[in-house]
């Protein structure tokens, strides 16, 4: 982030996200932060707003989930992170602000290295290849140059090729800062540890070279390497950065594997770590790292990223004192320094740490709040004091509010946009850290691989055993495994459980779950065990309790998969498909979990061939078994229809039986076909919340289930009569009365809710602006499919609904309109909104109120509008409706709601109540 905003609230100044802001003394409930309900516990001090008893892993997984899922490709088709440092929410428009990959991929290997042991996701490992390749190819210095074989720390947001920022007060064109090229370098080497390509190795030993040729004296105003030098000529653009740590490491790694020329490594390591203790670690000059900051030759500009670093470096040493001999000194002061320097609040008793001097928040930063909290849960590791570990859990606790379960991570509270480095690369890594110092952080009721001191190159998670290679042939591990362990071999050899591990073993803490491994030779380690931990379990109830009499389902409650909780590879959607042998209505659905699929699970209602007719939350699950969510709106259904229902598992975790549906199962009216006869059951898509699942494999089924009640079933009374005749006539009675029902259709693709100003088309963002985009004759159209509304029914209410995903403050003036056609069809760049004949009924809507985050807002009533339209001579009920805003022309009168791209869960809804 870092990083002056100016240039990044040009836009966003306009979309001020709409929060109470902490203070010490304001009541809990009142506040909100980043569209999260502030929590407490009963002391008042600050929980996270994640409703797990693991939040550190529930962001770590959103997060990742984000950047493998949700991140576009921009118009040159590569990933939006190869090619700027940020995006825009909800608008998912692009940075203008200068792109920083070096020091941002290094960080995602920093991440990757802890977060491949901890879920055994080789995926992560492919993104973040991506990132390292595109540098190599695209973002490395000529080796003939003065700085040859150089990774660039910076480029022009939205430039293929880095080249430096091209500014005269930053890094300028090829400008380099040898300090993230170390940063890159040792991530270089260490990603060929866990892949074995030679490439990274080759990659990483050029950038050692190169600093060794380059090295030179330090002193109080010149670092053994500049901040910023031009790499072709060699000109000195900036003399000074405290950030020597990121070369230490990488010498320190090459001397350690006898790689290059380590002679010539271990002077020069030498030489910069005896500059930190002597300057910087003395006279708190912790000045010069993000890669945007303007020139400071003053050095007023204090970071404390250095700092911290700097002291995870010496704490990752087995015997700390062999780095430094005042480290027990040392490490208390810079934690004290960088709170009295850069710390905000408290709030709620959590210290918030902002980023350096010249800016950057008055509540701090979540990454740089994250990271000083791993830094405290790595001194109490070390000491046991207990008031270390607090500071860490309440400064996590605050940073997890900068996240939302979507995993798009804001930088501030306060504006801006989302940084890939503040947001994931240096954000990510620091609650996997805290967790590796502090295992009960971790889920107790899962197996993980938590830390090692060896890159890990294997790993894999079954029933009562974790087996996984290492790198090193010595190293020390730790996990929390869900199984008592009974044996632990290290290739093939058993080791022996110990007190301790002053020699090769392991030890084991029953309570907590948490194993220690020292092993001296081999690479390859098995623990295994025959006892399954017990984890805490409640019966599952159906939700909500007041069950409607006749509701069917296919499968009863006592019903349970063969396998309860398989781990995933990525967020998935998995589904049945199913018909009924009488027209129904669909009241909603439910599915089988096991204790680790946690996360926000949401459901879907889907015809055959994709087209989406409802959508539920599921809200207060339980810890495991059956779960129920009601759709908004009941949905009828027609007989001897194929339908599929289905749910999104954000972990990827989820249930199965195998070949279970070899043949078709039946539960009253409700039939699950076989897989033959519909290409296909027990069906499944990975990737974004809402996809269509349309995959099967060996006839899985996946213990989806709806929920539904047959049409016309309701009891009627009866009574036996007590005469033959009747004293009078009774009243005559109509033949029939109107029958009200209500029709919510939703947005079901991307190129059915767009916005056009002037000529310019858009249909692809996650939001769409509603109001003006800063230009008069702003038009936001939706086109809804499949209206079920007959033609001359009397329409009694009729709204938009738009689901906010940030807080909002702006006033909205718009026209409400229809197409005025029978059968509305779709947008394209050839059949602009601004093309279609609108209906002489049109509707005002004006609103000054604030957009709360997470938050459906319903429109003025349309009745007269839709009305008009299914009026129409060939109007027909299943026929396409389109309703179209037009701005004001009140420049940025507008706000943003969530479009079909951002989630089908959270796309424009429109809600008719008619009779007939």
């Amino acid at each position: 982030m870092r990083r002056l905003f100016q240039a990044c609230l040009v836009l966003f100044s306009f979309l001020l996200i709409s929060v109470s802001l902490p203070v010490s003394a304001a009541t809990p409930t009142g506040d909100v932060w980043n569209g999260h309900q502030v929590m407490v516990d009963s002391s008042n001090k600050l929980v996270s707003w994640i409703a797990s008893d693991y939040p550190y892993d529930q962001v770590m997984e959103w997060g990742w989930n984000y950047i493998q899922n949700s991140v576009p490709n921009t118009s040159a088709g590569i990933k939006h992170y190869l090619s700027y440092c940020c995006y825009f929410e909800p608008a998912g428009g692009n940075s203008n602000w200068y792109h920083n990959p070096a020091g941002l991929y290094a960080s995602f290997v920093d991440s990757l290295i802890m977060a491949y042991p901890y879920t055994g996701s080789a995926t992560l490992v492919t993104t973040v290849k991506g990132m390292l390749d595109y540098q190599l190819a695209n973002g490395t210095t000529p080796a003939g140059w003065l700085w040859g074989s150089m990774p660039y720390a910076s480029a022009v947001n939205g430039q293929t090729v880095y080249q430096g920022d091209g500014t005269s007060v930053r890094d300028g064109a090829n400008g380099i800062q040898p300090d993230k090229a170390a940063e890159l370098g040792y991530a270089y080497l260490r990603f060929w540890q866990l892949t074995g390509n030679t490439t990274y190795r080759t990659a990483a030993i050029n950038i050692a070279n190169t600093l060794v040729a380059r090295v030179r004296t330090g002193n109080a105003s010149q670092s053994p390497w500049p901040f910023r030098v031009h790499a072709q000529t060699g000109a000195v653009l900036e003399e000074y950065t405290a950030n020597m740590v990121a070369a230490v490491n990488l010498f320190d790694e090459l001397i350690r594997l006898n790689l290059g020329n380590v002679a010539s490594y271990q002077t020069v390591r030498n030489q910069a770590w005896n500059w930190v203790l002597t300057y910087p670690m003395t006279n708190n000059n912790w000045n010069a790292y993000f890669e945007d900051i303007e020139r400071n030759p003053s050095l007023t500009n204090k970071n404390q990223v250095t700092p911290m670093e700097t002291a995870r470096y010496i704490l990752s040493r087995e015997n700390p004192a062999t780095v430094d001999p005042q480290w027990q000194t040392h490490i208390p002061a810079l934690l004290t320094w960088v709170k009295n320097t850069f710390g905000k609040g408290p709030f709620y008793s959590a210290q918030a740490i902002d980023e350096q001097t010249v800016c950057c928040s008055a509540y701090g930063l979540g990454s740089h709040t994250a990271r000083w909290a791993s830094i405290n849960a790595l001194w109490y590791e070390r000491t046991a004091d207990v008031n270390y570990r607090n500071a860490a859990a309440l400064a996590f606790n605050y940073a997890t509010y900068f996240s939302d379960a979507q995993g798009r991570v804001k930088a501030t509270f306060d504006g801006g946009s989302n940084w890939y480095s503040d947001g994931y690369g240096d954000y990510i890594k620091h609650f996997m850290s805290g967790i590796g110092s502090i295992p009960e952080w971790s889920p107790a009721n899962e197996s993980h691989l938590l830390r090692s001191s060896s890159v890990v190159t294997s790993v894999t998670y079954a029933v009562g055993r974790v087996s996984y290679t290492t790198f090193d042939s010595a190293s020390r591990d730790r996990l929390r495994l869900n199984f008592t362990p009974t044996q632990v071999t290290a290739n093939g050899v058993v080791l022996p459980q110990r007190g301790d591990l002053n020699a090769a073993g392991w030890t084991y803490n029953a309570a907590t779950g948490v194993l220690n491994l020292r092993h001296d030779t081999g690479t390859s380690i098995v623990i295994s065990g025959g006892t399954t931990a017990p984890t805490a379990t409640r019966t599952p109830t159906l939700q909500p309790t007041n069950t409607p009499v006749g509701l069917q389902s296919l499968w009863t409650t006592s019903a349970t998969p063969a396998v309860a909780d398989v781990m995933g590879i990525a967020p998935i959607e998995l589904g049945v498909k199913f018909r009924t042998s009488t027209n129904a209505t669909i009241t909603g659905l439910r599915f089988y979990k096991g204790a680790s699929n946690t996360g926000t699970h949401t459901g879907h209602l889907w015809t055959a061939n994709g087209t989406l007719l409802a959508t539920a939350v599921f809200v207060n699950e339980t810890a495991s078994g059956w779960q129920a969510a009601n759709f908004p709106t009941p949905i009828n259904i027609n007989a001897n229809t194929l339908y599929i229902i289905s749910y999104y598992s954000p972990t990827g975790r989820f249930s199965y039986t195998a070949d279970y549906f070899a043949t078709s199962r039946s539960s009253g009216i409700l039939t699950a076909p076989d897989s033959v006869s519909v290409g296909g059951n027990g069906v499944f898509t990975r990737g974004a919340n809402g996809s269509f699942p349309v995959s099967s494999s060996t006839n899985n089924n996946f213990w989806v289930d709806v929920l539904l009640l047959p049409n016309n079933t309701s009891p009627t009374a009866t009574r036996t009569p007590t005469a033959t005749t009747m004293a009078a006539s009774p009243t005559p009675m109509p033949t029939s009365l109107p029958q009200s029902s209500t029709v919510t259709r939703q947005i079901g693709a991307g190129g059915d809710d767009v916005n056009q100003v002037g000529s310019t088309y858009e249909a692809a963002n996650p939001a769409v602006w509603i109001g003006d985009a800063g230009a008069a004759g702003s038009l936001a159209a939706f086109r809804f499919n499949n209206v079920q509304v007959p033609r001359g029914a009397t329409i009694t209410a009729a709204r938009l609904e738009f689901y906010s995903v940030s807080g909002q403050w702006l006033t909205i003036n718009l026209q409400i309109a229809g197409d005025d056609v029978d059968n509305s069809a779709a947008f394209s760049a050839s059949a602009l909104p601004s093309q279609r004949v609108l209906t002489t009924a049109r509707v005002a809507h004006s609103s000054n109120v604030n957009w709360a985050a997470n938050t459906w807002y319903p429109f003025t009533d349309m009745s007269a509008v839709v009305g008009e339209i299914i009026s129409r001579p060939n109007w027909q009920a299943g026929n396409s409706l389109s309703i179209i805003l037009s701005g004001s022309g009140s420049s940025w009168g507008r706000k943003f709601a969530a479009g079909f791209e951002y989630g089908a869960a959270y796309a424009p809804r429109l809600v008719i109540t008619y009779s007939s």
